[in-house]
């Protein structure tokens, strides 16, 4: 791959390996119920980006079918989530930001599921908010 990957990143372990050689399509807080619980907290941040563009130490992982629309992956060793795979986006992939090695550089661009977020959290962060994910 020319250049070299444009994000790269770890799990809390460092077993799970991540790079990405594309660029990120968009950044995004969670605070859909199946978000809240695997994140343990009142939503996931998500780096959405194009399949193909992002590599992982996939031997490494662990999946769990969520439902039969939705793949979430963690590490086998120290369980930080990794990704979200959705029917309802084939050729994306979701990776929790907090992987990426330069997380604290990125912006988030929404709330989605603001619908379902818990009563504590408090949406002052001046960002679109949608009720479900934009088509």
């Amino acid at each position: 791959m020319a250049g070299g990957p444009l994000y790269t990143g770890s799990c809390l372990c460092g077993d799970i390996k991540l790079e990405a050689f594309g660029e990120l399509k968009w950044i995004a807080h969670c605070h859909c119920p199946s978000c809240q619980k695997v994140s343990g907290t009142g939503f996931a941040t998500y780096a959405g980006f194009n399949k193909q563009d992002v590599h992982l130490t996939e031997d490494k992982l662990k999946t769990f079918r969520a439902s039969v629309a939705v793949a979430r992956s963690f590490c086998k060793k120290c369980g930080v989530p990794v990704k979200f795979e959705g029917e309802a986006w084939p050729d994306e992939v979701h990776i929790h930001l907090a992987m990426l090695d330069n997380a604290a550089d990125l912006q988030p661009l929404g709330n989605v599921h603001v619908k379902t977020r818990l009563p504590w959290v408090h949406l002052e962060d001046g960002l679109v908010a949608f009720d479900r994910f934009p088509k």
